[in-house]
């Protein structure tokens, strides 16, 4: 994964935080989009801004007024995957583990279960403080 795609994937993480405990935000547009980006091979900085602004448009439409807020809580904010590195190499391979499968689920337009995998999956890849059996078992708890 090339220093492009680490900075999409960390606005999908954003993204997909949005819809935690929040399902009903989950639409078509957005899963697209998340289906799309992961599928993505991007090797130049226009070819990234092009997909950071379709990620940037599905946010705006699924939680405006995060857009708007004087104090925001950095819930739907890009997602420092800086941090994956540093964790214990347990955590770092689950939440790798974890990304190669979203990769794999996303080839294919899935169905409603699969579809909430990939948020799941995206949620627990930013999610810190949990043990390796924790994230794995929030992704798979489907």
């Amino acid at each position: 994964m090339n220093s492009f795609e680490k900075t999409l994937l960390s606005q999908l993480i954003g993204l997909a935080r949005a819809t935690d405990g929040n399902e009903h935000l989950i639409t078509a547009e957005s899963t697209k989009a998340i289906v799309s980006c992961l599928n993505a091979h991007i090797s130049t900085e226009q070819r990234l801004a092009e997909y950071l602004s379709r990620v940037e448009d599905v946010k705006r439409k699924m939680v405006p007024d995060c857009f708007l807020c004087a104090n925001p809580c950095g819930r739907t904010s890009a997602y420092d995957l800086s941090l994956i590195d540093q964790e214990e190499p347990d955590i770092r391979n689950i939440k790798y583990s974890i990304l190669s499968q979203l990769i794999e689920i996303s080839k294919t337009w899935p169905d409603k279960e699969t579809e909430i995998r990939l948020y799941r999956g995206l949620i627990a890849i930013g999610m810190d403080g949990y043990s390796a059996s924790e994230l794995y078992s929030i992704f798979a708890e489907q």
